[in-house]
């Protein structure tokens, strides 16, 4: 819980700046199968692949979905009839409750971030259009109301709450949409002749992923939540769609034919979950607990051996390759560590670089380094949205009196396949070289053990 409320407290302050609040971890996949001859819903750990069903009977359960808290499951049965409908039930399976009732076709629900509405799409009013209702399954509205002009589904609520993405054909094909959560403000993100859909925000907002066949192929693509920077992550002959992203955004898990497969943010390093075949069974649907904002119960894990802080530095001439004049502040959200005696590091990190409004988020750490006081941290991340990045950083913390007394920090990001810098506010010196500014504002904790 302390490493929680110390991180929320750095995104706080980063928020006042870049207007980006960082989610915490957690790891459990939720996810439909077919692994049993039916269409259940089950949970997954990704890390060893182990699944628990939590629906029973031969009725076809789908689209789970996360409360923010991790501790109820939202998800679409036809257990009442030929009409599917939403449910919700704990984490662990039981408490199953039936929130809507009717003829019509009910599905894809999605919560609130403050876990008190739920978003889904339905065509009781003749098409298929977004509805919002509370958690108890009260007080259903329609959100669109526009008549015949499409059909909509897929919503997915933006971490702050304040806007819903969602699919829509209303202008001749799927398209992805987003609006306010009053559905006010409807405006198109995608434009092509393909079908885009199934969308999902990143955890701090920036992004959303989501599913096109623009390229000839199902893939997964990525966008700045403004629509700008579409970008293709996967390359596969087979099917991928419904993305969902790490409660920490460095991966996002997807649906690749039979499997869930599991990549990280930019694109690299795909994983296969499970052992699903053509011939056997299917899994989909890849639900993330905590990955639409919320912090799970795991979130509270104890770190042991962290680096953590906020603030900001003043950039000194030079800092910047491309031009060397800019000065200004360089704000910063540190929150990285080993947890439980891990031996792979884990959070993110957040820049802020003033003089040319470029943010730097990270999206894995490769390698980190603490000794005593002193912590020195390498990986990988994007800029303004576009991947293909590198950071180094080195903090020390100032209560020590072999460094002084006030916190230094060194910043170096850097094209990763061309070498090229970005920013160094310590240039020329190697990168073992202690780090000589000191924070002009905030605070860096440094615990080793």
């Amino acid at each position: 819980m302390r490493r929680y409320l110390l991180y929320l407290a750095c995104a706080l302050v980063l928020a006042t700046l870049i207007g980006a609040v960082p989610a915490t971890a957690t790891d459990t996949i939720a996810f439909m199968s077919t692994r049993d001859g039916t269409w259940a819903i089950y949970t997954m750990d990704p890390a060893t692949a182990a699944a628990t069903r939590l629906t029973t009977g031969d009725d076809r359960n789908c689209d789970p979905a996360w409360s923010p808290d991790g501790s109820r499951i939202a998800f679409v049965s036809y257990r009442d009839g030929s009409a599917p409908e939403i449910y919700t039930m704990n984490a662990d399976g039981s408490g199953q409750s039936h929130l809507t009732a009717n003829a019509a076709w009910d599905g894809t629900p999605a919560w609130s971030p403050d876990g008190a509405t739920i978003a889904f799409a339905s065509d009781r009013d003749g098409d298929g259009d977004i509805y919002v209702m509370r958690a108890d399954g009260t007080n259903p509205l329609n959100l669109i109301a526009h008549g015949d002009r499409g059909s909509e589904r897929d919503p997915a609520w933006s971490p702050d709450g304040s806007r819903i993405a969602f699919t829509s054909d209303r202008d001749g094909n799927a398209e992805v949409y987003v609006m306010n959560a009053d559905g006010s403000g409807q405006a198109r993100l995608t434009a092509n002749g393909a079908w885009d859909g199934t969308p999902a925000w990143s955890p701090d907002g920036s992004r959303i992923a989501f599913r096109s066949n623009r390229d000839g192929n199902n893939e997964i693509y990525v966008m700045n939540a403004d629509g700008s920077d579409q970008r293709r992550l996967t390359t596969d002959p087979g099917t991928d769609s419904d993305p969902a992203w790490s409660p920490d955004g460095s991966r996002i898990a997807f649906s690749n034919g039979n499997d869930i497969c599991l990549m990280h943010a930019d694109g690299r390093d795909i994983v296969r979950l499970g052992t699903g075949t053509s011939t056997s069974w299917q899994d989909m649907q890849p639900s993330w607990r905590g990955g639409n904002g919320g912090a799970g119960p795991a979130d509270e894990i104890e770190p042991d051996r962290t680096v953590t802080g906020n603030g900001w530095i003043a950039s000194p001439y030079g800092a910047y390759a491309a031009n060397p004049r800019l000065t200004g502040r360089v704000a910063f959200a540190i929150d990285e560590g080993y947890c439980d005696g891990s031996s792979s590091p884990r959070g993110m990190v957040t820049l802020w670089f003033g003089a040319t409004s470029q943010t730097f988020r990270s999206t894995r750490c490769d390698r980190l380094v603490i000794d005593g006081t002193r912590a020195q941290c390498w990986g990988t991340g994007t800029l303004n949205g576009r991947n293909g990045y590198a950071f180094m950083l080195t903090a020390v913390d100032g209560k020590t009196t072999r460094y002084g007394t006030v916190d230094l920090l060194r910043i170096k990001v850097w094209k990763r396949s061309t070498g090229a810098l970005v920013y160094d506010n310590q240039r020329e010196a190697p990168e073992s070289a202690a780090p000589t500014r000191s924070i002009g504002g905030g605070a860096i904790t440094v615990r080793d053990g």
